[in-house]
Formats: structure tokens, sequence, C-alpha cells
């Protein structure tokens, strides 16, 4: 039976299918692989699911509140496609191991809408626009309600900076400044130069060869050494906090020992692209920004996991705009 007083959601959109995976529901056949982006039902996450079909063939589940880790939907008018929907009695249910406990936690922010080009003319290091100031108001406004942090990272780039300024004083904390995360690195002509110019050189850029894409743009940093610079950057940060690679051969397991250390990294698409790929152990990419496609002021949430004798890093919810009403959401 469903319990009464639950809302159910149907998910609707086909982008991320993958992210939800070894579900079945009463028939035994995997459930349709429907997603919706800022939703996320990562493995062993809820001990029991409840599953229902509405009259268009969607599939409608949420974890029943018994569980400690329940993900939340972000906001079902922006970013989600995610919907009311009738319930009916089929059920499954995936269990969670022994083992199993949600430890330390990285807060993924992506800055407010930058004012990319002032008057038609870019800027390699723009400020916010009105509309991103007012973003990153909404983000500070909730990051009063995310309990203890002990830490705020920031890109040295002045939207971040500006991003985290208001997160940083809803919680308390002076962000740190770290040089490692910032933004790929854009050609030096490109500032001062027409912004159709610089849309132009994107559109050419995509159409290279994927051998030239790890090239990055002509003139700028290459994805290769943004890459390699990401990534030794936050191995370094984390290790400052203890948090190293176990070592064991394996390369996705880390001795965290604080459980219950909490970080936020305020930076940008790439950045906090790069950094969620490598903690997931996915293999690098030069277009991890697509990948990993994040709104301005969206939140993505990592976890540890206890696995086996270390933790592992698993993705808890990528893309929450539910600070921002639906037409302030922008890429």
């Amino acid at each position: 039976m469903i319990d009464e007083g639950f809302h159910f959601y149907s998910v609707t959109s086909p982008r991320n299918a993958g992210w939800i995976e070894g579900l079945t529901h009463s028939h035994n056949r995997p459930i349709s692989p429907r997603s919706s982006q800022g939703f996320l039902l990562p493995p062993w996450s809820v001990p029991t699911v409840v599953a229902a079909r509405d009259p268009g063939g969607h599939c409608a589940f949420r974890p029943r509140p018994a569980s400690p880790h329940i993900l939340r939907p972000t906001h079902p008018r922006a970013h989600t496609s995610l919907e009311p929907t009738p319930t009916s009695s089929q059920t499954f249910s995936r269990r969670r191991p022994s083992n199993y406990r949600q430890l330390m936690e990285l807060i993924l922010v992506r800055h407010g809408l930058p004012d990319w080009a002032p008057d038609s003319f870019a800027r390699n290091d723009p400020h916010l626009s009105e509309l991103g100031n007012r973003q990153a108001a909404r983000i500070g406004a909730t990051a009063s309600r995310w309990g203890s942090i002990d830490e705020v990272w920031v890109s040295p780039m002045h939207r971040a900076l500006e991003t985290a300024a208001p997160i940083g004083e809803a919680i308390g904390l002076k962000p740190v400044t770290h040089a490692w995360a910032h933004e790929i690195r854009n050609p030096d002509q490109w500032e001062g130069s027409p912004i159709e110019e610089i849309k132009n050189a994107w559109i050419d850029a995509n159409l290279r060869p994927i051998s030239d894409l790890w090239e990055g743009m002509p003139g700028g940093e290459t994805f290769r050494d943004f890459h390699q610079r990401i990534v030794a950057g936050l191995e370094s940060a984390l290790a400052n906090c203890g948090i190293t690679r176990l070592d064991d051969g394996h390369p996705h397991l880390w001795t965290v020992p604080d459980d219950d250390r909490r970080i936020v990294l305020v930076a940008h698409g790439g950045t906090n692209a790069v950094v969620i790929g490598h903690l997931l152990g996915a293999e690098p990419t030069p277009w991890e920004w697509d990948r990993f496609e994040s709104p301005h002021t969206g939140v993505a949430r990592l976890s540890t996991l206890s696995i086996a004798h270390g933790r592992a890093f698993s993705l808890r919810s990528f893309g929450d705009v539910s600070h921002l009403d639906p037409d302030m959401v922008t890429k």
C-alpha cells in the first residue's frame, strides 16, 4: 500500500537517463530510463522506493521518508520537469549494504550570471550582471540553511568572488581564494573584442577534430593543462584537510580523517565539472562543461561513502536551483 500524504513526481525528461539505474518495478523489468536535470537517485541512497505509472506511462517515484538520506528534487518549476502524478500500489525496493554511511560533503556552486560583454565588448574576467547579483543573493540566503560548514573555497575570478561573498556572510566564514579553481583561461586577445567575434570563434572551435579540442582555444589554456591544474590543486587542497588517496592501489578510494567535514567550493562550470568527474573516477574529456552542465548558481553535492576500508565520492545531487524563481534560471 502507498502511504497517504505522499507526493509523487513523474520524471518526464529523457536527459541524464543513466543516472537512474538498477531499479525494477513490479513486472521485474527495468524502469524506463527517464530522468530530469537536477534530480538524482544514486545507488544505495534509500532502502525503499515507491513507484507508480501515470496514464502517460511515466515513472513516478519518491523515497519513503524513513531514510535519512532522501534526495529531494530541485525546484519543480525551475530546471526540471517534475510534476505531481497519480499513484498506484506498484512498489519496488533497493537495499543498501549494512556498512553504508554518508560521510563528509563537498558542495559545489557555480557563479551567478556574468556581464560577459558590457557595451558588446568581451571581458575575460567579468563582474556579475544585475541578474547575477540577484542570483548570488538568493544562494546566499539558501546557504544560511545548509547547517555547519567548515570552509568556503572560491576561484579568484570576479564572478566567483562576488557569488561567494553572500554565501560566506550567511554562514559566517570568510571565503578562501584558491588560484587553481580559476576557469580555463581565454586567449588574451579576446579582452575587449566584439562579442560576435567571440561567439563565432566558439562555433568554429567546436567543429574541430576531437584531438584539436584538447588544445583549447588558440592562444588560450589547453584543456590538458586546465585539467591537470584543477586536479593537482584539488588534491592538494584536500590533502591539507587530511583527505588523501587510499594507499592500496585503488585510484578511487580515499582516506578521510574527519567524516563530519563540509566544504563549499564556489567556482565555474568547467572547474566544477572537472572536480566532479575526477572524484567520481570518470575519464576526462575536452567537453566537461557539457557533460556536467550546471545553471548559474546551480548547486551540486558530493559526499563520501564508506566502501570497504576507505571512502568513495558519490554525486548526491546536481544542478539544484530551487533557490531561484523560474524566470531567474540561466545557463
